[in-house]
């Protein structure tokens, strides 16, 4: 895993990641925007994505051209990469500790090797810390300065999509920890703009303690409440009716997969069963796993985070299981752009 600090206005921060990640992006462009339908995405369709964006979410569209001047590629090539389809599943966990609200989140993409771990600081004192890839805004978890912790988890159908939205889930989270500093604003974000939705699904929790889970597809905005605190999330955790509509059980009797997630979701109730005191040292042993009849993270798992809205922190598992240790990501953003430390 990458780690790269950035700072500056959105397009100075998209140069930035362009400039240095020229080589990994040139890698993602090919081995992504190649496999698009073309008829989803032509010249006429980017075009009209690029307006809107550049509209209702100008910092988002400033960064986006920051990565394409910056890395040399053309626009079109970088919107194609963050407005693609998601294809990884994932799983999450939430509990109330002594030290606030922590979001635990486990990243399933199995063979991922281009994960990058983005500290930015922007010049409206704005800071996130995020979990992406070479040319993306798009995240798979991320954290705020002002107390905000989002991460997803994807199902697997790729069929249904809302072709009148010019967003995806990914860059609506993003849009999210940039705008939203808590679960109301955030819930006001979901509500009010329509996402291309495979029935990915998005888990949120702020400095509070508050905590949602949130579900959209094209006619329908869900939310989910934590009971007693407590809130886990997986692929599986869709609602029954857009399981139905997906046709997810279908799906998931051809995928070898499911029955490791399975387990997962009962490893996670087993927890919340058995354990009273919840603490960032239960989350890591939950996140990293390896008992007997589990082993779902040494066959299906690349990394592991641990965020903490309310301390603006996240704790890194990478190469994860295999290197289970959780790091603290820092950077000195006041001296360069491109220093940036780990500590354990």
């Amino acid at each position: 895993m990458i780690f790269l600090s950035l700072k500056g206005t959105p397009y100075e921060v998209g140069f930035q990641h362009g400039k240095r990640l020229r080589d990994l992006i040139y890698y993602n462009i090919r081995f992504y925007c190649t496999s698009y339908n073309k008829k989803q995405h032509d010249n006429y369709l980017l075009e009209k994505y690029s307006e809107r964006l550049e509209n209702e979410f100008p910092e988002i569209a400033e960064e986006l051209k920051g990565i394409s001047d910056g890395s040399g590629f053309s626009f079109k090539n970088i919107l194609l990469l963050n407005l693609g389809p998601i294809s990884t599943t994932c799983s999450n966990l939430v509990f109330n500790s002594e030290d606030g609200i922590i979001l635990g989140h486990v990243n399933d993409q199995r063979g991922m090797t281009q994960n990058v771990v983005f500290y930015i600081s922007y010049k409206n004192d704005k800071e996130i810390i995020e979990i992406s890839s070479a040319g993306n805004i798009v995240m798979g978890a991320g954290v705020s300065s002002d107390g905000l912790a989002i991460s997803h988890s994807a199902a697997y159908s790729k069929g249904f999509t809302n072709t009148d939205a010019y967003l995806n889930f990914g860059l609506l989270r993003r849009i999210i920890l940039f705008r939203a500093s808590n679960i109301q604003e955030a819930k006001n974000i979901i509500e009010s703009n329509p996402v291309k939705s495979a029935a990915d699904n998005i888990i949120i929790v702020d400095s509070s303690g508050d905590s949602i889970v949130a579900e959209v597809l094209p006619d329908a905005v869900e939310f989910r409440y934590p009971e007693n605190g407590k809130l886990y999330c997986t692929n599986r955790s869709l609602n029954s009716n857009i399981r139905k509509i997906l046709d997810l059980d279908a799906f998931e009797k051809n995928d070898p997969g499911v029955n490791k997630l399975i387990s997962r979701e009962k490893y996670f109730e087993s927890v919340f069963k058995d354990n009273e005191k919840f603490s960032i040292e239960l989350m890591k042993k939950v996140l990293t796993c390896r008992d007997d009849g589990i082993k779902v993270c040494s066959e299906i798992s690349c990394w592991a985070a641990i965020m903490q809205p309310k301390k603006f922190q996240m704790m890194i598992a990478d190469r994860f299981p295999e290197c289970s240790n959780f790091k603290i990501v820092i950077s000195d953003i006041n001296t360069n752009y491109l220093t940036n430390y780990i500590i354990y």
